[in-house]
């Protein structure tokens, strides 16, 4: 994560400006699968690189050199249909030939990380605004009362009035549960036996 501080002098408002990478599962990225539309390529390094003279970016982390593909998000439903995505490794990666009858090769990514950054290039955050995506990721993963600690609330109300949005997934849980509990129960007509 890189970060920078600026501080408003209209304001006085002192932002943090953020550039995260974010662990994310290919399922969760491309969830109808993903083919490549092309060849890894390498990443020009735009500082470096003068006029003729290219020279190929390197991963920050881990000093390996950068190679960009142009991949197709099989969701028919996606907003964007291609993406490029960059990975880190000393030698320019190949691709098996596509599968029959197919003009693209499908392609899985494994430790893929996403980039959360404003257009203008970081996402700038109050102290205030700071403690809110702190306890938005909280709540991803912990229930009302965790959270609710974890943020010096005094009252559960608090945290559900101003987070309970995030705990939607549990209630959604809990509502499938129930309508697949009751899809199971046999229904029974009463008959004149029973009433009896």
């Amino acid at each position: 994560m890189t970060s920078h501080v600026e501080s408003d002098l209209e304001t006085g408002d002192v932002r943090w400006h953020f550039k995260v990478q974010i662990p994310v599962e290919f399922g969760h990225v491309f969830a109808c699968g993903a083919f490549a539309a092309g060849t890894f390529e390498p990443v020009r390094d735009f500082d470096a690189s003068k006029g003729d003279r290219f020279v190929q970016s390197k991963d920050k982390a881990s000093g390996l050199p950068l190679w960009v593909i142009e991949v197709i998000d099989a969701d028919p439903e996606a907003r964007t249909k291609t993406v490029r995505v960059k990975i880190a490794v000393p030698v320019q990666p190949t691709l098996p030939p596509p599968l029959a009858g197919s003009p693209f090769t499908p392609v899985e990514f494994t430790g893929l990380m996403v980039t959360a950054a404003h257009k203008d290039g970081a996402i700038a955050y109050t102290a205030h605004e700071l403690r809110h995506v702190c306890a938005s990721l909280f709540a991803s993963g912990a229930s009302d009362m965790q959270v609710a600690n974890q943020m010096g609330h005094s009252k559960i109300e608090t945290t559900k009035n101003i987070y309970g949005h995030l705990f939607a997934q549990d209630r959604a849980f809990i509502l499938k549960a129930i309508n697949q509990a009751v899809g199971r129960l046999q229904v029974h007509e009463a008959t004149d036996e029973d009433a009896a």
